[in-house]
């Protein structure tokens, strides 16, 4: 998730961004386009290499070292659980003002099934 989503809001607002600015946005989409190309080559080139589902962990292990391959499994799983965890943060305020909740109350909210009415 945290790999495509780059790409894909690239990809929705591309059709915007031309519209927009008409011949201004040429630059920006090579500038955007071109390192997207270089990285899916390189990743073309891995799985030619060693098929593997996308796995930069065992990749950077068996070409680089051990150790940093370890590293970036664990840095795939951190960045996809802030990534997952910062759309709540944002959100989740917004969603409990819809169904009449406090925001700044934590454990009420977590157990609260419906809005309590006041007497």
């Amino acid at each position: 998730m945290a790999n495509s989503a780059p790409t894909v809001a690239i990809g929705l607002s591309l059709a915007g961004l031309a519209a927009a600015s008409a011949y201004g946005s040429g630059p920006v989409i090579i500038l955007c386009g071109v390192p997207m190309l270089v990285i899916a080559n390189a990743y073309r080139r891995l799985n030619l290499w060693n098929a593997n589902c996308g796995a930069s962990f065992e990749w950077v292990g068996r070409a680089i070292n051990p150790y940093l391959g370890f590293m970036a499994g664990w840095l795939m799983i951190a960045a996809s659980l802030v990534g997952g965890i910062a759309g709540v943060v944002v959100l989740g305020p917004s969603v409990l003002a819809i169904f009449g909740a406090s925001a700044s109350a934590t454990w009420p909210n977590i157990f609260q099934s419906a809005p309590s009415s006041s007497r």
